[in-house]
């Protein structure tokens, strides 16, 4: 009856889903770690792109729910820390060691040259939000080789990282609810496929390290950030993921009001 239960309230949760209409879909369901980008009409036939992702941690900073529309790729990107991670994690870094910033290849930006130093000026700047930390292009960058653009108020998006042992883990609510993705020069060359001159190979070539690189896609990209958990896997097994956001009590609330 639970896992009854459980299949009721995915097909709920589905019936909120929008209809995109045909052509390219990125989609990720959280408690299941996984990503799926596929094309719908045409080239329906064509098997989805399947990989495991890391989400947003249950205790702290949980993913989104939304749909979105993926707009452009950056490659080797700049990670310009949010400010909750800046003045929650960071500046007790700084204040007991100023060379922290300079060892992870960060800097502070806002006003003048970007710059590494850090003394009193620097961190009472910071603090009151006249300077900000990013961290530049390079082996140590959080987000990793490519960064997926989708432009919304939360500052959420997709990107792939150099951690990439946390793929391995059975629980992967690990980010600060940004997606880390498990293929990113697959998924990089999904959503470019509508632009000439991008192989495999010159995707690959353009997450070498260098500068970084924006590339504007030939049209946006639905993105849907769901919750089930209950699906049904490629050879037709049901799976139960782990309610890891403790979402179904709610749901069950919600329905019996």
């Amino acid at each position: 009856s639970t896992r009854v239960r459980q299949l009721e309230l995915t097909l709920e949760r589905l019936r909120w889903l929008p209809d995109v209409g045909p052509g390219p879909l990125i989609a990720v369901n959280l408690p299941a770690y996984r990503l799926w980008a596929l094309r719908l009409g045409d080239q329906a036939d064509a098997p989805p792109l399947e990989m495991r992702v890391i989400v947003g941690s249950a205790a702290k900073t949980e993913t989104p729910l939304f749909v979105g529309k993926m707009a452009w790729l950056e490659f080797n990107p700049y990670w310009n820390v949010p400010r909750s991670i800046a003045l929650g994690e960071m500046l007790p870094k700084l204040v007991r060691d100023p060379a922290w910033l300079e060892r992870n290849d960060m800097e502070l930006v806002g006003a003048g040259k970007p710059s590494s130093a850090v003394d009193k000026a620097a961190l009472a700047a910071l603090r009151s939000g006249k300077l900000r930390i990013r961290q530049r292009p390079g082996p140590q960058n959080a987000l990793g080789a490519v960064k997926f653009a989708l432009p919304n108020a939360m500052n959420i998006y997709l990107h792939s990282t150099p951690a990439r042992e946390l793929f391995q883990r059975s629980r992967r609510d690990l980010s600060h609810g940004c997606i880390r993705v498990e293929k990113p020069v697959e998924l990089a060359h999904f959503v470019l496929g509508g632009l000439p001159g991008w192989d495999m190979d010159s995707v690959e070539a353009a997450m070498e390290p260098g500068p970084m690189r924006k590339v504007d896609l030939a049209a946006p990209i639905p993105v849907v950030l769901f919750y089930t958990t209950a699906m049904v896997d490629s050879e037709g097994r049901v799976l139960f993921p782990r309610d890891v956001y403790q979402r179904d009590p709610v749901l069950e609330v919600a329905l019996r009001a």
